[in-house]
């Protein structure tokens, strides 16, 4: 089953790691999806703070100009609320491309384990498109199998790297694409630290239960 593939087909070289690779992914299948039993839509938005979000493109750059990806855990938030990010799992791209990625099993099935352990769930499956538009590519809904998860997409073509968050229908593994169904509101709280003010926050992709498509804000003071 395709269902729990965070990118694509693994391409292993050889026999031995064609047997690996199988394992891997038969644990990868049994895990995940018992993992989602609990898991039904994805967060409505996402609120992830300054440091970790720092960790994450810290990752992304230094993959490039490969696409990197990696796993971002949230913290359960009530109904209609955003989730708020509380750690990274940086990935291996086994494809060592600048236009797709598959994510090591290995690290998928040990993150995921981690995230049941202390009561998190997968927020977001983020990687970078280290040349263009923070936009889903024909690649990212080919081969999006994991619709319980926000897509996360960090643009390394400008500077600073753009951000946006997605909702995505699943593709069926036979062919058929998965669809955009929507942009999610994505908030990186910046801390401002030292100076006795609370931390800012921007927010990027959909403004919140708005529907209005994308949006770009001024950083404000949270009150």
């Amino acid at each position: 089953m395709r269902g729990a593939r965070i990118g694509g087909q693994c391409s292993p070289r050889g026999a031995s790691d064609r047997r690996r690779a199988g394992r891997e992914s038969d644990d990868l299948d049994a895990f995940t999806f018992a993992h989602r039993a609990a898991v039904e839509t994805p967060p409505v938005g996402l609120r992830v703070p300054g440091w970790l979000w720092s960790e994450v493109l810290a990752h992304l750059e230094g993959d490039a100009p490969a696409e990197a990806v990696g796993l971002l855990a949230v913290a359960e938030a009530p109904e209609g609320q955003p989730a708020t990010g509380t750690r990274y799992f940086p990935g291996t791209n086994l494809d060592a491309s600048p236009t797709r990625y598959t994510m090591d099993p290995v690290e998928v099935i040990a993150a995921l384990r981690e995230m049941d352990d202390r009561g998190w769930r997968l927020g977001a499956i983020v990687h970078s498109h280290p040349a263009t538009a923070a936009t889903p590519s024909a690649t990212d809904l080919g081969e999006a199998y994991y619709p319980d998860a926000l897509m996360v997409i960090v643009s390394l073509a400008t500077a600073p790297p753009v951000a946006r968050a997605w909702r995505i229908a699943a593709a069926d593994g036979r062919g058929r694409p998965g669809a955009v169904i929507g942009e999610a509101p994505l908030a990186i709280l910046r801390d401002r630290g030292g100076d006795g003010q609370r931390d800012t926050e921007t927010e990027t992709g959909a403004a919140w239960g708005s529907g209005n498509g994308p949006v770009r804000r001024n950083p404000r003071r949270r009150r």
